[in-house]
């Protein structure tokens, strides 16, 4: 599965090892990574209304296309939206 706009993983990278080198909030560890074998997948997160409700499928707009990256010490689950590491891809590197 690609990103919002079909946009592979890679393109994701730079800003994911910037992301990655923040210790996780929950431990400190500093061992934080993108999930799979190969490091490379993506999260479909659908919304719903409170009476749970599906009001986005993947594809349809509504939801939201995620990179999710753990720690590797107590398994602190992040989601980064791919929508805003392609802005940050984008920015000049600090």
């Amino acid at each position: 599965m690609d990103g919002d706009d079909g946009a592979a993983f890679s393109e994701y990278e730079q800003v994911m090892q910037k992301v990655a080198q923040a210790p996780c909030p929950v431990c400190g560890s500093q061992t934080i990574r993108p999930l799979g074998e190969l490091e490379n997948l993506f999260v479909f997160v659908q919304m719903a209304n409170a009476a749970g409700e599906i009001l986005s499928r993947p594809g349809e707009r509504g939801g939201h296309t995620a990179v999710p990256i753990a720690c590797d010490r107590c398994g602190f689950l992040r989601l980064h939206m791919t929508a805003i590491l392609q802005e940050k891809q984008g920015a000049p590197q600090e």
